[in-house]
């Protein structure tokens, strides 16, 4: 039971790390208030109603609402994994090397 538990929580652990250090995107359309595709790589398919303006014409000012818009959400990784004892302040430099000189002196003989 101890060796399952065990193998459960690193696994856990490892995948913890590994999905806050992934960044992703996902790309969606939607036409009025319907999701037509979503795509976490790739472009997105488009619905086919985007509105094109070919030739800009002076004569006719008519301009017609797009119903077709795209969302995209962008969930950024973590970039700043290692932390080195040179980048700690003075308090944190003290309490670290406390820690560890109070950690050691507990296993004299």
């Amino acid at each position: 039971m101890k060796k399952i538990f065990h193998k459960i929580s690193t696994f856990s652990l490892a995948l913890l790390v590994l999905l806050s250090t992934v960044s992703f995107t996902v790309e969606s359309h939607y036409c009025g208030d319907i999701l037509v595709d979503s795509s976490f790589f790739g472009d997105v398919e488009t619905c086919g109603m985007e509105v094109h303006n070919h030739l800009p014409s002076t004569e006719c000012d008519i301009s017609k609402k797009d119903c077709c818009n795209d969302v995209e959400v962008i969930v950024e990784g973590q970039d700043d994994l290692k932390m080195s004892f040179h980048t700690l302040d003075k308090v944190q430099q003290v309490f670290v090397a406390a820690f560890f000189y109070s950690y050691i002196n507990l296993f004299e003989g």
